[in-house]
């Protein structure tokens, strides 16, 4: 009887000292924060919280009704981006909770003002936040930006800037870039990382309005310290081409400032080689492609289709170095390449660790094509 009442006893003493739930916090008495944009102007930062209302999302999700908000954006600022989110969090109603963030957008003045640095080290050192987080550069107005939503009613969660991926796999355009690949490249040679620039578009209505829409527009080239610049257009196509991870992208093939065909290409293997001669480095490219065509216009041969891809994609990818030296930019990670491939000869050229590139730095560009839908009755037109 003793030893049970000891046993008791002691099972009593040990339930008192667990520690429970004191400390949890409900999901309901949170709002979550899905993106976030930050400016500069007049010597203080601009933060724009988007929150969105999961509650809301699982509804829509789930086919049960419309929703007439999906998202809301707050704004603040401060002398640091730290002191502007508490100065929001001063005209929040519950606690935010930031493990769910997707993206933050960047706009040029807080690049130009070592925006890139801060932000990184707080959203890398916040014990909340995670390294699935999405990068974004913009000269349009954030809160434009922010506030437009996907078309057709789909969920904000599922937005172009949350969810990049999913469009990626369809037009391979920019990729997109991530806490965690953003802070790796800005620590190897180089010090340089790419990240897609956008901005709103007018392309889609509805019956009643037409809509705000994101698009992407190119890209931003930044180090720790500073914006490089934009390369936008046109001029930013060609670094699909060198992208092994690119899954699909369109190239217009013209015959006497004709079009005549419209080639679906995907970049399968891209090798890069450094060559150490006369005290200079430079650079042969091969780049190897799976064509696939879509649309024929007029009767053309395998061969013509082949040239003209060779020729279109070398010139795309000249036409973004070239953009990029402008802007004195490694766009292609040579100096990565040659510390990778040739330590030696790498500290030798190497200043600060980056090399020194000019035009003639590309040597050669080899592309080789596989035509895949070849035969003779699919490279005539249907009609």
């Amino acid at each position: 009887m003793i030893k049970k009442t000891i046993l008791v006893m002691i099972i009593s003493l040990s339930c008192s000292l667990l520690s429970g739930c004191w400390d949890s916090n409900e999901p309901e008495r949170m709002v979550y924060a899905h993106g976030i944009g930050i400016d500069y102007k007049d010597n203080r930062y601009i933060i724009q919280l988007q929150m969105i209302d999961l509650g809301g999302l699982s509804k829509l999700e789930s086919s049960g009704g419309p929703v007439e908000e999906q998202s809301e954006v707050g704004k603040a600022s401060g002398r640091t981006i730290n002191e502007a989110i508490f100065n929001l969090y001063r005209s929040t109603d519950r606690r935010v909770f930031w493990g769910h963030l997707s993206f933050i957008i960047l706009s040029e003045s807080v690049m130009e003002q070592e925006g890139l640095k801060f932000v990184t080290d707080l959203m890398n050192r916040y014990r909340e936040t995670r390294y699935r987080i999405w990068f974004y550069s913009t000269k349009d107005s954030i809160e434009d930006i922010l506030l437009a939503e996907p078309i057709i009613g789909i969920s904000i969660a599922r937005s172009v800037l949350s969810d990049p991926e999913n469009s990626f796999e369809q037009s391979s355009f920019i990729k997109h870039i991530a806490l965690r690949e953003l802070l790796l490249k800005l620590n190897e040679p180089g010090h340089e990382v790419v990240i897609p620039a956008v901005s709103v578009t007018k392309r889609w209505k509805t019956q009643k309005k037409t809509d705000d829409v994101i698009q992407l527009d190119g890209l931003t080239v930044l180090t720790k310290a500073n914006l490089k610049g934009f390369i936008l257009g046109e001029k930013a196509k060609g670094l699909r081409w060198m992208d092994e991870t690119m899954h699909r992208d369109d190239l217009t093939i013209y015959k006497n400032k004709k079009p005549v065909t419209e080639a679906i290409l995907k970049t399968q293997n891209v090798k890069i080689k450094p060559v150490i001669s006369g005290g200079r480095v430079d650079f042969d490219i091969e780049i190897k492609l799976k064509a696939s065509i879509n649309e024929l216009d007029f009767q053309v041969n395998k061969e013509f289709i082949e040239k003209e891809i060779k020729k279109m994609v070398k010139k795309e990818v000249m036409k973004t170095y070239k953009a990029a030296l402008e802007i004195d930019a490694d766009i292609y990670r040579f100096s990565d390449v040659l510390y990778r491939k040739n330590i030696k000869e790498w500290k030798k050229h190497q200043h600060n660790g980056k090399l020194s590139l000019d035009e003639h730095s590309i040597r050669s560009i080899k592309v080789k094509v596989l035509l895949k839908d070849a035969s003779k009755h699919l490279l005539i037109p249907s009609v």
